[in-house]
């Protein structure tokens, strides 16, 4: 099991998350409609660390044996997703 201090780690570094981004939008570095996509983020990594028996279910069925490997897995998942999104999004700006 991923120990107690690691699951608080974790939750902590989602919340700073969060604030950091609920920080940028009130000082208008960052779009709301940008960030909602890192909200999201944050939210299920918060809810990942807070839940860490999600992370537990099913282990082995997926070919991920460790829970800590499923959570990397996911993060760097939700980069790719991230990186993509934004890349449609730049692509449909107007060109000079």
């Amino acid at each position: 099991m991923i120990s107690f201090r690691l699951n608080l780690l974790a939750a902590i570094g989602s919340l700073i998350l969060l604030l950091i981004i609920i920080e940028l939008i009130r000082r208008k570095y960052l779009r709301e409609r940008y960030a909602l996509i890192w909200i999201g983020t944050g939210t299920f990594f918060l809810l990942m660390s807070l839940r860490v028996e999600i992370l537990y279910r099913n282990i082995g069925m997926d070919g991920i044996l460790f829970a800590l490997e499923r959570l990397v897995f996911l993060g760097v998942l939700s980069l790719v997703l991230i990186a993509l999104i934004l890349s449609v999004i730049t692509s449909r700006l107007p060109k000079k």
